[in-house]
């Protein structure tokens, strides 16, 4: 099964996450052998809803938002199975900043695909099935966006700006890497692709096992 996101802004009436938890129950449903999560030319979203939609895969995963200014750190955690994300500031008190209306917890093998125009929350979706584990990454190295947030913009040749307010940390307070270094390498190949043949995919298909 094949889940396209070309980018992770929710809204107040639809979740990216949520609606990656319904696509990952049809998967179970239909027995699927594997699922490919497509990121490439993703562009950003927000960082909830990267947590919210990687808990269909992983039990347990967050971030810090180290902010500049003192008191104001902010911690979101998988809660409730990977169906629900929680909030903490720094004086302690805690919301529920995601949730996901039916959670599922996908067993199978998984595949994500990047190339370098995957952003800030869409790669950080790939971090959080990559650093346990959980998925292979294949495709080109990322646009090199997931350390920081704050104010980006993309520009007219096609680079991406992003003015940092704060700093993305692990759990452990360890600081993210400034990229997505994929498992397998697959370069961009435009020529082949204009010519009917995505080499990315078919190396995600490789390494999910499925011909």
């Amino acid at each position: 099964l094949l889940i396209r996101i070309p980018n992770l802004f929710g809204s107040a009436t639809t979740s990216v996450g949520n609606r990656v938890h319904q696509t990952v129950r049809r998967a179970i449903t239909d027995k699927a052998a594997g699922i490919i999560i497509d990121l490439r030319d993703s562009i950003s979203g927000f960082d909830s809803e990267a947590l919210l939609a990687a808990g269909a895969f992983v039990k347990e995963g967050g971030f810090i938002y180290d902010r500049r200014f003192q008191g104001q750190d902010e911690t979101y955690k998988l809660a409730a199975n990977g169906g629900q994300i929680v909030g903490t500031d720094e004086a302690g008190q805690s919301q529920v900043a995601g949730q996901a209306d039916s959670p599922q917890s996908y067993p199978g093998k998984v595949v994500v695909l990047v190339n370098k125009h995957t952003v800030n929350s869409s790669e950080m979706l790939a971090w959080f099935l990559q650093k346990p584990g959980r998925a292979k990454v294949v495709g080109d190295l990322t646009a090199g966006a997931l350390t920081v947030s704050g104010f980006n913009s993309d520009l007219v040749n096609g680079d991406y700006l992003a003015i940092s307010s704060l700093r993305m940390l692990n759990l452990d307070k360890t600081p993210f890497p400034i990229r997505i270094t994929p498992d397998v390498l697959v370069p961009d190949d435009y020529t082949s692709l204009a010519n009917g043949t995505d080499v990315q995919l078919q190396k995600a298909l490789e390494t999910l096992g499925v011909n």
